[in-house]
């Protein structure tokens, strides 16, 4: 090469970027002219590199902004029709209070369900608050203080039993799983995992909930036949908003959070979350926890 001429490219933000540069196997002349040249032609270059870094931020945006726009449409979609049935369900048993035509037992019935669809709504209306700050960045908090687990565990459980006398669930733990857990958020996650099980279980089949502990791991499985979970549904199962369909074909109650959030409070703890299903053994849920023994008594 006997001719060489080169201009150093930088972005409109300073950072070098490369070499503008033309050879020749001829000798040459370069003028001022041509260097000129050669420089408006990296400048040029520069406000291009710009431009089109410019270009995909904003695609990138209006499509983060038309997705979030559909989330939120698709979001209060769900939160009116489940919002909805509850309450006709309290407007109706409240005008049958009202028109004072039924028995003392049966007006003692109506009350129970309105508390009972009250409660429904407020739990809609806690995992939409929770799960907003969740989505926003805001980590799940957690209050740890020693507890039994098994005790968390069965208190649960026996609740369950009352609220679904036709359902059975057996429940095996070890005596006692003394530890610092959050009692509230614990509950919380077995709550979701029982009503989940016995939503999707086969009618008549039991849910099997087990509670058990190694040296260093404490384990809850949440098991129940049904139908087998898809690799695809697996995918989704731990989004937010993302519902499931019975096996009847009807879309599951509820606003599709309950798994979303077990998993938010399992990672805060943390802990893993993770699902297995096949035809031999059912569907399962299992968390772990790594063992953290408290030295003060559980009260």
């Amino acid at each position: 090469m006997e001719s060489y001429i080169a201009v150093p490219l930088y972005r409109l933000n300073g950072d070098f970027f490369g070499t503008l540069c033309a050879l020749d196997p001829n000798p040459s002349s370069v003028s001022e002219t041509d260097l000129e040249l050669f420089q408006l032609f990296a400048n040029l270059i520069a406000y291009e590199l710009d431009a089109e870094d410019k270009s995909r931020e904003r695609e990138a945006e209006l499509r983060r902004v038309v997705a979030e726009s559909d989330s939120q449409r698709r979001f209060m979609s769900i939160l009116g029709h489940d919002l909805r049935n509850p309450l006709n369900t309290i407007k109706m048993a409240a005008n049958l209070q009202r028109m004072k035509t039924v028995s003392a037992e049966t007006n003692l019935e109506m009350a129970g369900k309105i508390v009972k669809t009250a409660q429904r709504m407020e739990d809609l209306i806690e995992d939409l608050l929770e799960t907003t700050n969740a989505i926003g960045g805001s980590d799940v908090l957690i209050f740890k203080k020693p507890a039994d687990l098994t005790a968390i565990c069965l208190s649960i459980i026996e609740e369950f039993k009352i609220a679904h006398p036709n359902s059975k669930i057996e429940f095996y733990a070890e005596e006692n799983c003394l530890g610092d857990w959050d009692e509230r958020r614990i509950s919380q996650v077995l709550a979701n995992l029982l009503s989940n099980a016995i939503s999707y279980g086969r009618r008549g089949m039991p849910v099997k909930v087990n509670l058990t502990e190694d040296c260093d791991r404490v384990i809850i499985q949440v098991n129940n036949r049904g139908e087998v979970i898809s690799s695809e549904a697996k995918r989704n199962l731990f989004s937010a908003f993302w519902r499931g369909s019975h096996k009847n074909g009807a879309n599951a109650e509820g606003l599709g959070l309950g798994l979303y959030i077990v998993k938010r409070i399992v990672e805060a703890h943390n802990g893993t979350i993770s699902v297995d299903s096949n035809r031999e053994y059912g569907t399962t849920f299992t968390v772990v926890f790594a063992k953290e023994k408290s030295n003060v008594q559980a009260v």
